[in-house]
C-alpha cells in the first residue's frame, strides 16, 4: 500500500514566467555561458522565477489548485525590473539581479505560503529565506562559476516585464522533465486591459 502511495505522488512548482522578450534574451545568455564555459545542468530550462515547490498525493491537487486560484485571484499584478548579474557563492549559481519588484514578489511568496496547508506541503523552502530571482546557471562547476563570474560581474542587463499571473508545473519525479500544468491569473487592475 505504501508503495502504491508513492507512486501517486507528483512534485509541483508555482513560477513566475518573464515576458517572451526577456525569455529570449535570457535563453541567449545561457547559452551563451554553456557555449563559453560548457554545457550545465539547466541550460535548456525555460527562464522563471520560483515562488514554491510542493509534493502532492493526486487526490490533493484540486485542491491545492482551487487555494492558490483563490489566493492569487486577490494580489494586484506588478512590474519586475531586472538590471544586471548576480551570483549565489555557496551553489555556484549565476542569476539576473531583480532590481525592483523583489518585495512584490517576496509578498507574493510569504502570502500563498502563510496558508498553512501549502506550507505543509513545501519541499526544502519551509526553514529558508525567499530571495527572488531569475536563475542563469545553477550547480555551475567550480572552473564554469569562476569564469562566468569575471564575465558577468561588471556586465549589464536590464529589462522589465509585468507579472499579472503565475504558472503552475507538474513533474512525476525529481528526473523527470517539467510540464505546464496551468496559468493562475493574479487579480486585473480596474481599466487595465489584459
Amino acid at each position: 500500500m505504501k508503495g502504491k502511495f508513492q507512486y501517486d505522488l507528483s512534485e509541483y512548482l508555482l513560477v513566475v514566467s518573464p515576458s517572451n522578450r526577456v525569455n529570449w534574451e535570457v535563453e541567449d545568455i545561457k547559452l551563451e555561458l554553456a557555449g563559453n564555459y560548457g554545457p550545465y545542468r539547466g541550460v535548456k530550462s525555460k527562464p522563471h522565477i520560483s515562488l514554491l515547490n510542493l509534493v502532492l498525493h493526486k487526490t490533493q491537487e484540486q485542491e491545492i489548485v482551487d487555494r492558490l486560484k483563490k489566493k492569487a485571484a486577490s494580489l494586484e499584478s506588478f512590474d519586475v525590473v531586472l538590471d544586471g548579474f548576480d551570483f549565489f557563492d555557496e551553489s555556484n549559481t549565476l542569476y539576473v539581479n531583480i532590481a525592483s519588484g523583489a518585495i512584490a514578489l517576496t509578498s507574493l511568496h510569504n502570502y500563498l505560503t502563510a496558508d498553512i496547508q501549502i506550507k505543509e506541503l513545501m519541499v526544502g523552502q519551509v526553514n529558508r529565506s525567499f530571495s527572488p530571482h531569475l536563475t542563469i546557471g545553477r550547480r555551475l562547476t567550480d572552473a564554469q562559476f569562476r569564469n562566468a563570474y569575471h564575465e558577468f560581474k561588471n556586465k549589464s542587463y536590464a529589462n522589465y516585464f509585468r507579472v499579472d499571473s503565475i504558472s503552475l508545473l507538474k513533474r512525476k519525479g525529481p528526473a523527470a522533465d517539467w510540464t505546464y500544468l496551468m496559468e493562475i491569473p493574479l487579480k486585473v487592475e480596474e481599466g487595465c486591459v489584459v
